[in-house]
């Protein structure tokens, strides 16, 4: 049985483990938490008795929570769509070794996913350029995102 089943058996009141049993201080704290005010905000996510991601959108405290480039990313459809949760799945996507090994936390992943702030001649320039550098790419029978 393993300590998600025990956990749920626990919380049903179906089954009591072993007292010496080492899943069974685990599960004991899982059913803290779920008392917990804080954890009844977070049960609202369909995912979580499943979700291992350490960086939670609903999580009240989520400023002072981190993440490493090899722990879960949030995977639920509902509340998983923010910019900082699509970073980090590029992060991981990618491999990106500027991240890699490194504690980081919701603020940066936000800071790092935002678009640069370009002044509108800026943002003109770099349209133009993109449109010659497509327009050329057309003409050469290339393709300009040179996906296959």
């Amino acid at each position: 049985m393993s300590a998600g089943n025990i956990a749920v058996n626990i919380i049903q009141g179906s089954a009591e483990p072993q007292r010496n049993n080492t899943n069974y201080l685990r599960v004991m704290k899982m059913e803290q938490d779920i008392q917990n005010p804080e954890t009844e905000i977070l049960s609202q996510c369909p995912s979580f008795r499943t979700c291992n991601a350490p960086l939670c959108p609903l999580d009240p405290n989520l400023k002072e929570r981190i993440w490493y480039a090899d722990e879960d990313v949030c995977k639920s459809r509902k509340f998983g769509n923010h910019r900082w949760i699509r970073k980090q799945r590029s992060i991981q996507k990618y491999q990106t070794k500027s991240w890699l090994g490194k504690p980081t936390t919701q603020k940066k992943l936000y800071e790092a996913s935002r678009p640069p702030n370009l002044s509108a001649e800026d943002r003109k320039a770099r349209s133009e350029r993109m449109k010659k550098i497509r327009r050329e790419a057309l003409k050469g029978g290339e393709n300009p995102n040179g996906i296959k």
